[in-house]
């Protein structure tokens, strides 16, 4: 994906191999993000049925502010697929290797609370 990427930036003034990387790795984090998105809301929806809230409608509204969307805002078993968790476990990694390992543990929460997400689902 990384060469696919880079040709996308062909326009930019690229500075050095560390740039292009970061930029691929960047673009490659989108599916962290929506990860991480999808693990909010299931995590808040946690928060919800303790306190009978309704999470469809606590989405909903919140969706509504321009800055966060409408999307990825629905309660579910959690994320699946190879893509998230593969993405996630690289950002996990390259953290590690620069010396940042409250960024990875970061990433890794996404994960855990994703597999915590699976469990209620099961357990209901």
């Amino acid at each position: 994906r990384s060469s696919v990427l880079t040709t996308s930036f062909t326009d930019l003034e690229l500075k050095n191999e560390s740039q292009v990387e970061c930029i691929s790795t960047q673009a490659n984090s989108f599916f962290p993000f929506l990860a991480q998105r999808i693990s909010s809301t299931n995590v808040m929806s946690a928060l919800c049925e303790a306190t009978g809230a309704d999470i469809t409608e606590v989405s909903h509204a919140v969706g509504k502010d321009s800055r966060i969307g409408p999307k990825f805002l629905n309660a579910s078993v959690g994320f699946g697929g190879s893509c998230f968790k593969k993405d996630i476990l690289n950002l996990v990694y390259i953290c590690q290797c620069n010396g940042l390992p409250e960024v990875a543990n970061y990433w890794k929460q996404v994960i855990k609370i994703n597999e915590y997400q699976k469990s209620r689902f099961v357990n209901r």
